[in-house]
């Protein structure tokens, strides 16, 4: 079965998103924001590849590279994060997503 028919949510997330990231400690308060660039590609209709570009103001970059496989009608991340990602049929919607993952140590 294809991607876009197992998982039709996470195939509508093909493309590039711009946005930020922001990160709160226990208080509420920000403790660090940067600019984000997602690339999300479906590898042959099977295989998902999500490519993260992160920026911040004083001039650090970051890149991350998550590759992804199906497996049982979940996506599989095994890189330097553990994971795994999952539609949930909540209604007719169909439009929510389980995401779960932690970086390796």
């Amino acid at each position: 079965m294809s991607l876009k028919n197992s998982m039709p949510v996470l195939a509508r997330h093909e493309g590039v998103w711009d946005g930020y990231y922001r990160y709160y400690d226990n208080q509420g308060r920000k403790v660090d924001e940067h600019k984000s660039r997602l690339l999300c590609r479906l590898i042959d209709n099977k295989d998902y590849h999500q490519t993260n570009l992160y920026r911040w103001k004083d001039g650090k970059k970051d890149f991350r590279d998550f590759p992804a496989e199906i497996i049982n009608n979940r996506l599989i991340f095994n890189t330097d994060i553990d994971g795994w990602c999952a539609e949930v049929d909540l209604d007719e919607y169909k439009r929510t997503m389980f995401l779960y993952w932690r970086e390796k140590k």
